[in-house]
């Protein structure tokens, strides 16, 4: 998708008046109602923060962070996984909650090395499932980051394999239903080590990292300028909107994609320390990244979070089909605090109200 129809959209929606609604009293309502899915990741908890009053709001799936494989598949859980307290409370609120395995700090050659050894996957998914199902996780995230366009193949062996080992062990949520699977994927540029035809009817839903805005050529919701996913015989547009448009034309549903948003600023501020910025009150909202720069570093604040989820649900971003929902990193980095948590909910109400029900993340996409 080129820049310009990116921000014909964005006028038309940011020019019209938005209405300030009350915040969802209830996620999980939206999301059993058929809303849509807002996942968050939780890794570090900051501002002095716990489990139990992390400010979930409208979270309907809480992500848990990481279990990390080694070369041979073995598993090491850190960050003092399994939280019993995290698990227990979504499920006790109507939450599910997953478990992601990897992220960027384990090396893609890891992920490479297990697929590539019928032994050492089936060690992987057999142990992976299994630590995460004893544990009553719903279900598993596979964070396997910056994958090559040589390994698409693997990358495809592993979600399968991760995949018929839940299905062979009748793996359920705690509502009874089969157990999710889902992957991230990393920036634009490495979309060509995804085979989206292939990981569709594999997996309930892909995470677009578009939360990974350090560098301005990846991060903001629209840009002025394009980039070149490695291998590919064409460019695309430099933004989230531009690879979430590509991820859908490359073979995957729409309403499997949930776009990732920052909790976090450009430097690697969590937003319990950038939200008392001197000068984030009289920054303007940049009207094509829909982000706030003050001095050298950009912040998403509850205005531009508001705007990110307004465009993301808009239904102008796939194809003019709506997106499963967004994704979050992290949920840690709010703190104590709730301004981008309320600033979701707020925008999922109204879109709730404006397209006469909420967005449908359809069970009949789901494998």
């Amino acid at each position: 998708m080129g820049f310009f129809p990116n921000i014909r959209a964005w006028w038309a929606l940011a020019l019209g008046a938005v209405l300030a609604l009350p915040v969802a009293a209830s996620a999980v309502e939206g999301e059993r109602a058929g809303g849509p899915v807002v996942a968050g990741y939780v890794e570090t908890i900051h501002g002095a923060a716990t489990v139990a009053n992390l400010d979930l709001g409208p979270v309907t799936h809480v992500i848990d962070a990481f279990v990390l494989p080694d070369r041979e598949g073995r598993l090491r859980p850190v960050n003092g996984l399994p939280r019993t307290e995290l698990i227990g409370r979504c499920h006790r609120e109507g939450r599910l909650v997953l478990v992601s395995v990897g992220g960027g700090t384990v090396p893609g050659k890891v992920f490479a090395s297990i697929a590539a050894n019928e032994h050492r996957l089936e060690r992987f998914a057999t142990e992976i499932v299994r630590f995460a199902s004893e544990a009553q996780y719903d279900g598993l995230d596979i964070d396997w980051e910056f994958p090559e366009s040589d390994q698409r193949a693997l990358y495809v062996k592993l979600i399968a394999a991760v995949r018929n080992e839940m299905i062979a062990v009748r793996w359920q949520t705690h509502r009874g239903e089969p157990a999710l699977l889902c992957c991230g994927v990393s920036t634009g540029y490495w979309l060509s080590g995804y085979d989206f035809g292939a990981l569709a009817p594999l997996v309930d839903f892909a995470i677009y990292f578009g939360y990974d805005f350090r560098n301005p050529a990846l991060g903001p919701w629209s840009h002025y300028e394009m980039m070149w996913p490695q291998g590919a015989d064409a460019p695309i547009e430099a933004s989230v909107s531009g690879v979430v448009a590509e991820i859908a034309r490359r073979g995957f549903h729409p309403q499997k994609i949930l776009v990732g948003l920052p909790f976090y600023t450009s430097q690697g501020r969590p937003w319990a320390n950038a939200r008392t910025t001197a000068g984030l009150d009289a920054a303007f909202l940049h009207p094509v990244y829909l982000e706030k720069k003050v001095g050298a570093e950009w912040i998403t604040d509850a205005e531009a979070m508001a705007a990110k989820v307004r465009m993301a649900l808009s239904g102008t971003v796939a194809a003019g089909r709506p997106v499963g929902g967004i994704a979050i990193w992290q949920l840690g980095h709010q703190g104590k605090n709730k301004e981008l948590t309320d600033a979701i909910a707020r925008e999922i109400r109204a879109n709730s109200s404006a397209s006469g029900g909420l967005t449908s993340f359809s069970k009949e996409v789901r494998p």
